[in-house]
């Protein structure tokens, strides 16, 4: 038992080294700027930026790689990063992205690793159908925590971490349609895709 704690522990301190390595050290002056996406066509494609105590910034940035990520996101994503606030103008400028959460993966889909649920920024659990030695069917729920790393490039990377192994993953989005290419850890090479399919009520 405690052997398990103690690796898991590990695993929560890597994943946590991991996540902050991806990110832009804070300078002097900024404060940390979260909230949810703000989109709208008019005027001039404005962003905005809600707090979780409700608070909206008009959201500006003279960073090439935020101007650059943004456009990505849709109405209702996570917005995690560093920056300045004028709250006489209630403008938001963001220098630096940490992490960002994806609304478009959020929900249930089908996958050909099983069921998968997604309803946090944070976690994703895949439930298999495994047949046990009495010719019955077994559900065994698989955990992941995910934390997705902002990019200008096509695909979004990002870091899985179960009890033994963070795991670097990209993923592409087409409709109502996902696939997800995990990386072994140590050589890169591709170990599986994931093809996810969203479950409409």
């Amino acid at each position: 038992m405690l052997r398990r704690l103690l690796t898991l522990l590990s695993i929560t301190v890597a994943f946590m080294l991991i996540t902050l390595a991806k990110a832009p050290a804070q300078e002097s002056g900024q404060v940390t700027i979260a909230g949810t996406l703000i989109k709208k066509s008019s005027p001039e494609n404005w962003l905005g930026l809600q707090t979780s105590s409700g608070h909206l910034y008009k959201l500006i940035s003279n960073s090439a790689e935020v101007s650059e990520t943004l456009p990505k996101l849709e109405e209702g994503d996570l917005v995690s990063g560093f920056g300045q606030i004028d709250n006489s103008s209630k403008v938001a400028s963001l220098q630096s992205l940490n992490f960002i959460g994806l609304k478009r993966l959020l929900g249930m889909w089908w996958t050909n690793m099983g069921f998968a649920d997604i309803q946090t920024f944070s976690e994703m659990n895949f439930y298999l159908e495994k047949s046990t030695s009495v010719q019955t069917d077994a559900t065994i729920k698989k955990s992941y925590q995910y934390s997705i790393s902002p990019t200008v490039s096509p695909s979004w990377v990002i870091f899985l971490a179960d009890e033994k192994t963070v795991y670097y993953t990209s993923m592409d989005f087409q409709g109502n349609t996902a696939k997800m290419k995990m990386y072994h850890p140590e050589t890169g090479v591709l170990m599986k895709t994931i093809d996810f399919t969203r479950i409409n009520f």
